[in-house]
This record gives structure tokens, C-alpha cells and sequence, in this order.
């Protein structure tokens, strides 16, 4: 076997409009970690992994289960209430390599630490005396003697200041990108690294060569996923640019929206 799947270790803290805290042992490659808990899909309104101080995946709840269902719907899978996923290494990459290059590598003396918070209880869950519950498992590969790239999970708001076509430039260079998930009204997607068009689609032949991957597109959603041909290493959007990076959405109406990222980042 590649890699082990193992129940993690107890949660400090906890109950309602509070937060879970697991410091995580370190020194493997971690590939996919699982949540589990009796709370709502819609009660974790913010789950960080924060490795050395820095928040490399910071997400919501449902954000999780959307891209579980983008991920994965399509096969007839659907998440039990209460599982999220975590996922750090891509492991629908054909090859190993692949997959491998985007794991969380940790080293001795990182500090790994997830936490969970939670919302407040419903009036069901007061009336039932609900004890919110949370448990922890990973998928993890061997040590590594050296982390060359970290993978992010993460959110940011795009202004959209008008109707139409609209300029984001304000991305940082260098990391390269997995996917992106625009939560938006987004009819049409530009990209552009120093002037020259490195992906442009409308919203509906998007989604159509989606699905003939197997991906099922999410309600309220543009899906940018250079990786949908499942090629992990070549596919990565490059960001790093001698000129100028841009995303250029096109939307039917004005308003700022969040788009989710999913990238990795070298530290060469």
C-alpha cells in the first residue's frame, strides 16, 4: 500500500459557537483529511489547517461538501450529513507523481494544527441536548525530506464593479493554479499571463465539457479546472508572469463575489 488511512487524535474544546482544535503529529505527507461530527452541514462556518502559523487551507463546511459533489457527484456519490473532506494531495491524478506533488509534506518540528468552529445550536439541537461531536482521519503518504510545493485552500472576493467583462490583476505571481471555483454570475472566463489568452470559455460549453469528464458543475458556480483531464503535474496553470496575470470574468450582473481557491505553492 502507497498510503495508510488512520483515525487521528482526540479534538480539544468544543460545543456549540466554539471550535474544535487538534494539534496534528507531522513528519508524514498528508493526502486527504476526514472531519466527522453530528452537527448540520451548514454548522462549520470556518475550518483552518495552519501549518508554522499560516493558514494553508481555510474554508467553509460547505464549501467542502460543494466540491465533494463537483468532484464526485457524477459517480452516484453523495456525502453522509456530517462528513466533510479535506483535500490536500489530488488524488484523481492519473499518475503518482502527480498526486504525490500536491500532498502536505510536514517535517519534524512543523506545527500542524487544524481547528473546526462551529455555529450556534438550533432549537431542535437545544430541546435534544445535543454534545457536538467532531472526529479526525487521514489519508497519509511516507516521509519526504524536503517540502517543495504547499498546497492552499482557500477563498477571496473578486470586486465586480459593473456588468460585463471585468479585470482582476491583483493576484499574487507565482503560485500555480489547480482550480478555481467562482461563486458569481459569471457568464464567460478570461485568463491572461503577459498578454496572451491562456484560457477563455463561456459558461455553458464550460460545463458541457465538465460533465463529458465526469465532473458535475454546481449550481451558482463557474468552475475553472485546468486539471480536469485528471494531468497533475503538466496541466497547472502557471501564475508566474514577466508582465502581467489577470482573470477577466464576464458577468450578467454588478456585485462582488468569493471564489475558492485550490492552488499550490513553491518554496524554491
Amino acid at each position: 500500500m502507497r498510503d495508510v488511512r488512520k483515525e487521528l487524535s482526540s479534538f480539544n474544546g468544543g460545543g456549540f459557537s466554539s471550535r474544535f482544535t487538534l494539534n496534528l503529529d507531522v513528519g508524514s505527507t498528508y493526502k486527504e483529511i476526514f472531519l466527522r461530527t453530528n452537527l448540520d452541514n451548514d454548522q462549520l462556518p470556518r475550518i483552518t489547517l495552519t501549518l508554522n502559523g499560516d493558514a494553508i487551507v481555510d474554508v467553509t463546511g460547505e464549501q467542502l461538501r460543494m466540491l465533494e459533489a463537483y468532484k464526485h457527484a457524477a459517480k452516484g456519490y453523495t456525502a453522509p450529513n456530517g462528513f466533510f473532506k479535506i483535500p490536500l494531495a489530488d488524488l484523481t491524478n492519473k499518475s503518482q507523481e502527480g498526486q504525490d506533488l500536491s500532498g502536505l509534506v510536514t517535517l519534524p518540528g512543523d506545527n500542524l494544527v487544524l481547528e473546526v468552529r462551529t455555529a450556534a445550536a438550533t432549537a431542535g439541537q437545544v430541546s435534544g441536548s445535543l454534545v457536538p461531536t467532531m472526529q479526525a482521519d487521514a489519508v497519509m503518504g511516507i516521509a519526504q525530506p524536503k517540502r517543495v510545493l504547499v498546497p492552499r485552500l482557500y477563498s477571496e472576493l473578486i470586486p465586480v464593479g459593473a456588468t460585463g467583462k471585468n479585470k482582476y490583476r491583483n493576484y499574487p505571481r507565482g503560485p500555480r493554479i489547480r482550480r478555481l471555483h467562482l461563486n458569481g454570475p459569471v457568464t464567460d472566463l478570461e485568463i491572461l499571463r503577459d498578454d496572451v489568452v491562456r484560457f477563455e470559455s463561456d459558461k455553458a460549453l464550460q460545463d458541457d465539457l465538465l460533465k463529458r469528464e465526469g465532473l458535475t458543475p454546481q449550481s451558482g458556480y463557474y468552475h475553472f479546472d485546468p486539471l480536469m483531464y485528471h494531468f497533475g503535474i503538466s496541466d497547472l496553470l502557471q501564475t508566474a508572469a514577466a508582465k502581467n496575470f489577470e482573470i477577466n470574468p464576464t458577468v450578467s450582473s454588478a456585485g462582488d463575489f468569493e471564489v475558492l481557491f485550490e492552488t499550490l505553492e513553491s518554496l524554491a
